[in-house]
């Protein structure tokens, strides 16, 4: 017994769609909602106005069972709508089920306010965030007195983002579920690792807490605006089926934003839409109730353009799961799955693991470049190919690396200050030399997977007999085990040898160009 529907009604001509038809339905998989409930969402799936929709199946529990329907709208990738999904049990239950409407707390130590440690906001630190837009707009709209709490909450959830994005997905940590089931985000914490649609069930509950601590704070001016937010099923561009958690601002939808709860990753609606990996919302889920979207549209910018776009009282764009609160008892729907009230968290490593960590990760890169190196097939006159690796640059880079998480966390004028204090020696480093390189930025899951991101920049490919290497690592611990891992590697060689290769590069080219010409 189990339900799916689907989304993205027909073309623009304006004649009625066709109804979807009916799921594949077997007895054999069970399921812990009520039958009325079960009969209920099977009449539901079966009304979604949609064109061309066919029934994608899944193994579940020894049995085959649709717990989604998907949608072939004319002239846009497939979307699906989720009702019914299965718990770790195997059993089917209200997708809605797995959200707490009073959110969970993260982490206390992404919530610096508390501790004491406030923020310091500043028109420069704003504008290097990749929600700079928004909050020009917001200051154009409110006050001083009446942004200030918009962006401590802005501060606390891209704390949160951070923190479930650096939790790994069971594809980075080598393991796969048996089956397409949904943990809870107890279940999820516990196991230390997840699907994305832990990540975003996880994410939604962060942003739900912070948005009712912040309502409880009492920002009068402020509480007629807070957001809402939704958990979004849609399709990617390479990905048919993904999911994001939407900021949605009642008042002026551009103010909103899509989250990533893989990566963290914020794209504000107002932003060119080609920029959001995400290209057709399928459905949204509340604590209450699933809006399968029913209107042709489902890009995420354009919807936020359309006047009501994101209404999803609005019967002619959104179809709603439970119309009213009566059918949820006459239904006899059950209580949230997440039934702690609070999260417990291993706290994080101590720095020195940290330091230990970055040490054996670094030994690594260089003995793995060197033996990389010595596989190069060596230069004409050459006898062997050196590797030398400069640990002046290597310090230099290093005060940068530091930066870079407190940089993705918005530290606005600390980040600043300690730039300007790197910005010299960095100069006289770069001065007569050339430096090129990447730094790179993960979950720390083993050295093999930095190793093959190392592999993959092809710097250490460099012959001139005059490169240095450099390395510079820097790790960031977390709650539950979980370490930011910066990487740096990149080469620096006297500037005249870049000006030479150039001039080599040049020569080469017109030869090339003057024996075509002669032929």
């Amino acid at each position: 017994n189990n339900t799916g529907g689907g989304g993205g009604s027909g073309g623009g001509g304006g004649q009625p769609p066709a109804p979807i038809p009916p799921p594949l339905w077997d007895p054999s998989v069970t399921s812990a909602e009520s039958t009325k409930l079960v009969e209920y969402a099977k009449g539901w799936v079966e009304e979604l106005p949609y064109h061309n929709c066919d029934a994608h199946s899944q193994s579940l529990g020894g049995g085959t069972t649709t717990t989604m329907m998907v949608m072939k709208v004319p002239g846009k990738k497939e979307r699906f709508v989720m009702v019914m999904v299965p718990n770790r049990r195997s059993e089917l239950v209200c997708v809605f089920r797995f959200l707490r409407r009073e959110g969970l707390a993260p982490p206390k130590m992404l919530d610096k306010e508390e501790e004491g440690e406030g923020w310091q906001h500043d028109e420069a630190a704003a504008a290097t965030n990749a929600r700079a837009p928004i909050r020009r707009t917001m200051r154009t709209m409110a006050s001083r007195r009446q942004r200030q709490p918009r962006l401590s909450m802005l501060h606390r959830m891209v704390h949160a983002a951070r923190f479930v994005g650096l939790l790994p997905t069971l594809k980075q940590a080598g393991q796969r579920k048996e089956c397409p089931v949904w943990f809870t985000v107890s279940e999820f914490i516990k196991a230390g690792a997840g699907d994305e649609c832990e990540h975003a069930v996880l994410l939604w509950h962060y942003f739900q807490w912070i948005r009712d601590q912040e309502k409880q704070r009492g920002h009068a001016l402020h509480a007629d605006n807070l957001p809402s937010f939704y958990l979004v099923l849609g399709s990617a561009v390479a990905v048919s089926e993904c999911y994001f958690v939407l900021e949605s601002y009642p008042t002026d939808p551009l103010l909103g934003c899509l989250w990533d709860p893989s990566t963290g990753k914020a794209f504000p609606l107002a932003l060119d839409a080609d920029q959001c990996p995400l290209v057709d919302i399928g459905c949204l889920v509340t604590s209450q109730n699933v809006y399968a979207n029913i209107q042709w549209e489902g890009r995420p910018t354009v919807l936020a353009l359309t006047s009501g776009g994101y209404d999803v009282t609005d019967t002619k764009r959104w179809r709603a799961f439970i119309p009213s609160e009566s059918d949820r008892d006459y239904y006899r729907i059950g209580d949230c799955l997440q039934r702690e009230l609070a999260l417990s968290y291993a706290p994080p490593a101590a720095r020195d693991r940290g330091v230990l960590l970055e040490e054996v990760i670094s030994d690594a890169v260089k003995r793995a470049v060197m033996e990389w190196r010595s596989r190069l097939k060596r230069p004409r006159g050459h006898r062997r190919i050196h590797t030398y690796f400069s640990i002046e640059a290597s310090n230099c880079i290093s005060e940068v690396v530091e930066q870079l998480e407190a940089g993705s966390l918005m530290r606005g004028p600390r980040v600043r200050q300690r730039h300007r204090s790197t910005d010299g020696a960095l100069e006289n480093l770069i001065k007569n030399r050339a430096l090129r390189g990447t730094a790179i930025g993960l979950t720390f899951i083993s050295i093999e997977s930095l190793l093959q991101k190392v592999k993959e920049q092809s710097s250490f490919t460099c012959l001139d007999p005059d490169v240095e290497f450099v390395v510079a690592v820097r790790c960031v611990p977390y709650p539950c085990g979980v370490f930011a891992v910066w990487l740096y590697f990149g080469s620096i060689f006297p500037a005249d040898a870049t000006k030479s290769d150039a001039r080599r590069l040049s020569l080469k080219l017109t030869r090339r160009k003057s024996q075509k010409d002669s032929s």
